[in-house]
């Protein structure tokens, strides 16, 4: 049984790297035959990050709408990695303005699936594009490395279109795993959406914690009724 979960995981991690080479050439923004993202619709994405306070300044880089919004859901749940750069490029551009000022050294650190989310989709998209934004950072002049610092303490429920005050009884489901010298970079806390922040907030009470300095939350995305 073991086996044949596994052959079926590796299928659908063919099929969509597959999907990949089909799609990229077609702009999801306006279905034209000029890439997964046209120059055109690149454009549309290209604004300046916003930010809002929770427990650390968070930054995102658009509102989880419209074409932001397909990029994040074809990339996460259709595994289109073609799009890692695209949207590896909004989380850079949030987590610089997140550090304006930035630390000599800083770290970019993600959010982590739950096991079951891990193991419906074979892979993490988030530490895709986390990863990505990395590598596009350190092309423009930052000392930013990527640090999976944070693990899930205890399975925890999902929690996709659950109240602040539900998402907010999570206690202690996030840990920094490590010992705090083992880091002396400032980290950033990363993730693809922010919706209430309460997920965001238990992971930056989780590094704190550990005695790990927290410059700042960026996301690519945040649902509208949470930009200020």
């Amino acid at each position: 049984m073991p086996l044949i979960a596994s052959t079926l995981r590796g299928l659908r991690r063919l099929a969509r790297d597959i999907g990949d080479i089909t799609l990229d050439r077609t702009c999801l923004g306006c279905g034209r035959d000029a890439g997964v993202v046209c120059e055109t619709c690149a454009v549309r994405l290209d604004q300046p990050p916003r930010e809002r306070t929770l427990l650390a300044p968070a930054w995102s880089a658009a509102e989880y709408e419209g074409l932001t919004r397909r990029l994040i859901l074809e990339h996460k749940e259709h595994g289109l990695r073609a799009l890692t750069p695209v949207l590896g490029r909004l989380l850079a551009d949030a987590a610089q303005a997140a550090v304006q000022d930035p630390p000599h050294a800083w770290a970019l650190v993600p959010i982590p699936p739950h096991r079951a989310s891990l193991r419906a989709r074979g892979r993490d998209p988030l530490l895709e594009i986390a990863a990505s934004a990395v590598r596009q950072l350190r092309g423009r002049g930052h000392d930013c490395r990527l640090e999976r610092t944070l693990v899930w303490g205890a399975e925890v429920s999902r929690h996709t279109g659950s109240s602040a005050r539900s998402r907010r009884s999570m206690g202690a489901a996030l840990v920094a795993q490590g010992r705090p010298a083992r880091s002396r970079a400032a980290a950033v806390v990363v993730d693809d959406v922010i919706t209430t922040g309460a997920t965001a907030d238990e992971a930056v009470r989780a590094l704190r914690a550990a005695g790990i300095r927290v410059h700042a939350i960026a996301a690519v995305a945040s649902r509208s009724l949470a930009v200020r």
